[in-house]
């Protein structure tokens, strides 16, 4: 079963997925790329559903301007099946002072495991506003450049503690595709099984050896900057899919 933001359906009824996006986003750590826009979104997913788009993995976590309400209408308006996150992103997205930054692990999964079970906080508890009907379906996470900080690794043992309890996936932002052993190793060493791990923006370090040595430890790689030419021509992540094919 998929957990969409208008309820479950089966993974038949998945379709052709955009794996890794952002319908609605607001971070100090990118000034002036705010999504906030619900038509401009309903534009956007309408026009890829005509070129064959049936569903989008919406990844903006908990503190990042996640909008559970604007998802359903999106989802709705275009008929793409969305499936919305929970969980946390790295450092850099949480201002000093924010509670994500000092709340402790048993908070920040039990407010995982509530988006998961019982709907997403309209306002990631800013407020005592009551669950949207909403509920995510994947689990965020995030490490730094090179490093995992010491409350990146709290953020990744509670989406441990979440995936445990419910089964959810979790899928981390590698920053340049760094640290993905060390992601690898700290999630699995909380118990949670490699099929439960997806590791986003490894085409990012297009490594060869490197993705076919992650992928050995049963995890799912991520290609997910095609057409971001900002990062490398896309005749490279070709290139690094034809041989991780080849690879097996």
């Amino acid at each position: 079963m998929i957990v969409t933001v208008l309820g479950p359906i089966s993974p038949e009824q998945l379709g052709v997925t955009d794996a890794h996006d952002h319908l609605f986003l607001r971070s100090p750590a990118l000034p002036g790329q705010d999504f906030e826009d619900t038509d401009r979104a309903v534009e956007e997913v309408t026009n890829a559903a005509s070129g064959g788009l049936h569903a989008i993995v919406e990844v903006t976590p908990i503190g990042l301007g996640r909008r559970p309400a604007k998802m359903r209408a999106v989802a709705e308006a275009t008929g793409v099946h969305v499936v919305a996150a929970t969980g946390y992103h790295r450092d850099a997205h949480y201002p000093e002072g924010h509670w994500v930054r000092t709340a402790p692990i048993e908070l920040l999964a039990e407010r995982i495991v509530a988006d998961l079970q019982r709907g997403m906080h309209p306002d990631d508890w800013l407020s005592a506003a009551p669950p949207d009907s909403a509920r995510a379906g994947v689990i965020k996470a995030g490490a730094s450049y090179q490093r995992i900080s010491v409350l990146e690794e709290r953020r990744l043992m509670a989406a441990a503690i979440g995936s445990r309890e419910t089964g959810a996936p979790i899928l981390v932002h590698t920053e340049i595709g760094t640290c993905a052993h060390e992601i690898i190793d700290l999630l699995t060493r909380e118990r949670v099984q490699a099929d439960r791990i997806i590791l986003a923006h490894l085409d990012r370090n297009p490594d060869r050896e490197l993705h076919a040595a992650i992928a050995d430890r049963g995890v799912t790689l991520e290609y997910d900057t095609p057409g971001r030419i900002k990062y490398r021509p896309d005749s490279q992540l070709l290139d690094l899919v034809e041989a991780m094919v080849k690879a097996g």
